[in-house]
């Protein structure tokens, strides 16, 4: 068994440039794909797991949770 679990749902691959606000300075994002359940973005110094973090998307905030982070990688819900 190689660990794979397949995905409970269909993600969209986006590239959609945003900012990540949180404690300190606005850095650029970018996001990578949705779904129903979450986002994966990618930037320099992503936030820790546990973070509540905004991205701001064509002038919209995103208020979430990151569940994970790994490299310039993670994920929020």
């Amino acid at each position: 068994m190689n660990g794979y679990t397949p995905r409970s749902e269909v993600r969209t691959r986006v590239l959609i440039r945003s900012q990540l606000r949180r404690a300190g300075p606005v850095r650029d994002a970018c996001v990578l794909d949705v779904s129903t359940r979450g986002l994966l973005a990618t930037c320099a110094n992503p936030p820790k797991r546990g973070a509540f973090v905004e991205l701001v998307i064509h002038g919209q905030p995103l208020t979430g949770q990151v569940k994970w982070s790994n490299g310039r990688r993670f994920g929020m819900t």
